[in-house]
């Protein structure tokens, strides 16, 4: 958390999605609370970790010790079937008013492991993220910094058709974790000299224990703010999406 706050403080950052059934959430929830200037929404999680709901209220979302299933068991549930709309939905709600209960307005949603790629997630939420003022949500990765597989293109490119019944999305998103090497120090530059004409999100995992974050982080705080002045692009944030 400490890193995502330097960031904030640093001007390169504004929005973040925070995860309700997380322990840190308490004082990510107070930071909210304390600087309304930047844009919060939910990281909706129900794999890996621990649910907010009762786990017996939300049996095919859990294993037999009350856990979130994995980012893999979770799709290939989701794509055979076996993952109930209704427990996504009591689990959202469980995690939504979490963050309502605690004053934070909750302006945009995107999912911990992009399980709202599958089809069952927009689906199930569709309907009620509108009761909460939810009015955008994260669209599938269309922007690369290495070119991805085709068919990792293709997929994310339908499956936006189903993310997009749950409200207004960016025109691009961009993700670098999981694909940078130690050589790759000026990710940042790169992707903004880059950048399309629209509205893009640049998603990044702030941190500074894993080496993967840190690649994530250190670019961004380092040119952060000065290469998007120099480079003539303006840092919005999801309460001032057109």
């Amino acid at each position: 958390m400490d890193a995502t706050i330097e960031c904030f403080r640093r001007g390169v950052l504004s929005s973040a999605t925070m995860m309700p059934n997380m322990p840190a959430f308490a004082p990510a929830a107070a930071f909210a609370r304390a600087h309304p200037q930047f844009s919060y929404g939910l990281h909706l999680c129900v794999t890996d970790e621990r649910p907010v709901s009762d786990p017996a209220a939300i049996p095919t979302l859990v294993d037999s010790d009350g856990c979130f299933w994995t980012a893999a068991e979770f799709f290939t549930r989701a794509f055979t079937g076996r993952i109930a709309g209704a427990d996504l939905r009591r689990e959202a709600l469980a995690q939504l008013t979490r963050m309502q209960e605690q004053g934070i307005p909750v302006h945009h949603i995107d999912a911990h492991g992009h399980v709202h790629k599958a089809a069952i997630v927009p689906c199930a939420l569709r309907h009620m993220l509108g009761e909460f003022g939810v009015a955008t949500v994260r669209r599938t990765q269309n922007l690369f910094y290495k070119r991805p597989r085709l068919s990792r293109r293709c997929f994310n490119l339908l499956t936006n058709t189903f993310i997009r019944l749950l409200g207004r999305t960016t025109d691009y998103f961009l993700m670098v974790a999981g694909t940078l090497g130690d050589g790759d120090t000026c990710w940042w530059d790169c992707c903004i000299e880059r950048l399309p004409e629209g509205v893009t999100e640049i998603g990044i995992h702030p941190g500074w224990e894993e080496p993967w974050r840190r690649l994530d982080t250190l670019p961004v705080l380092e040119r952060g703010r000065t290469y998007l002045q120099e480079a003539g692009v303006q840092l919005i944030s999801f309460n001032e999406l057109p």
